[in-house]
């Protein structure tokens, strides 16, 4: 999901300039113009679950790849602190297209609210010295995104995704926007299904 962007939508556009592209199932999808000709993205739902299981999933990291659309493999290179890690993850293109990966530096804020807000982004170079990568993969080097978990009920969470990210490489905007856009919806319905209440 980290990759996600979204395909245009004639929908009317909010305040925020966010333009509804998708209602289904629970799950909204929301696009945003980027002067890169890109679009920035928003996905959001409301379900029965809480912040701490998101959070345990979230860094379940060799289970990424059921949730995550399209992810190969995610790693926590570095914990930087208590509230923040360098992550490294690695997703799959369509062919012929070469894969994509990238360093993330994430950061947990919690808030007097009761809400969760991961923050994520392109780590800096000094982060990722002396880290590999896979050679094969174009890196991305344009990512802005987050996660916020607002707890509705003691049992009911909305969770909003917010991204923009560009592949980078030479690739068409509209493939880019059209991947994003099955990748957000696709991440939210398996995302749904990983935090289901066991029965």
């Amino acid at each position: 999901m980290l990759l996600l962007s979204i395909l245009h939508s004639s929908a009317v556009c909010s305040a925020e300039g966010w333009a509804l592209h998708k209602n289904k199932s629970g799950i909204k999808i929301y696009q945003k113009k980027h002067s890169t000709g890109l679009v920035e993205i928003k996905a959001k739902m409301e379900l029965k679950s809480n912040i701490n299981d998101f959070r345990a999933l979230l860094e379940d990291t060799k289970n990424a790849y059921k949730w995550l659309d399209n992810v190969v493999s995610v790693k926590v290179l570095k914990r930087l602190s208590e509230t923040e890690n360098l992550v490294y993850s690695e997703f799959e293109a369509p062919w012929p297209v070469n894969n994509r990966d990238m360093f993330i530096h994430s950061k947990y804020q919690y808030n007097a609210d009761g809400s969760l807000v991961i923050k994520m982004k392109t780590a800096e170079p000094n982060l990722i010295k002396g880290f590999k990568k896979n050679k094969e993969n174009v890196l991305i080097t344009e990512v802005i995104a987050h996660w916020q978990l607002t707890p509705l009920t003691p049992q009911r969470l909305e969770i909003i995704y917010i991204a923009y990210a560009n592949p980078g490489g030479v690739l068409p905007n509209w493939l880019i926007n059209q991947v994003a856009l099955s990748g957000a919806y696709n991440t939210f319905e398996k995302l749904r299904l990983q935090l289901r209440p066991k029965s």
